[in-house]
């Protein structure tokens, strides 16, 4: 007896974000691919969110599979997003915690928090980078040096005498 195969719809829908959850559920796209990345089941992967279904997850790994090149461009598309981010919220911070203006204790512990995400986000910097990101910031030292001299010399405004 033949049966034809039906189509059955990737159960993924699109929040308000814009990011990518299995239906019904909060779990992200990235979580199940990032679990099964690393080496987990589906049955894991199920087991671990008691709101996933197995069904859902092997539809959703099977079309991660059959799509890797989208769905790795989307992952690092949202990748950047988190970065950006967290990056945003912490240079506000420290614009804040800089400028003078009050800092109270539980921003320094958001700070505290976001520079340690921030470190999670971000890959590792090669010795190469680092040397040149050295170079940069002794570089922009000579500059703002160069600057203060210069606004000292015509006596223009208030001279920063802030640590670089």
């Amino acid at each position: 007896m033949a049966q034809a195969a039906a189509a059955e719809s990737i159960p993924l829908v699109a929040d308000a974000q814009g990011v990518l959850r299995i239906i019904g559920t909060r779990v992200t796209l990235d979580a199940i691919v990032e679990w099964y990345s690393t080496g987990g089941t589906p049955e894991e992967i199920a087991q671990s969110d008691p709101s996933l279904q197995l069904a859902d997850v092997y539809a959703v790994l099977t079309y991660y599979l059959r799509h890797k090149a989208e769905v790795d461009a989307y992952l690092r598309r949202r990748q950047q997003e988190r970065v950006d981010a967290v990056a945003s919220e912490r240079s506000e911070l420290l614009a804040q915690k800089y400028s003078g203006r009050e800092f109270s204790p539980d921003q320094q512990e958001r700070l505290e928090c976001l520079t340690a995400r921030l470190k999670e986000l971000l890959p590792p910097v090669s010795v190469g980078d680092l040397a040149v990101l050295l170079k940069m910031t002794e570089e922009m030292k000579h500059i703002r040096e160069s600057a203060r001299e210069r606004r000292r010399r015509v006596g223009l405004g208030r001279v920063d005498e802030r640590p670089l």
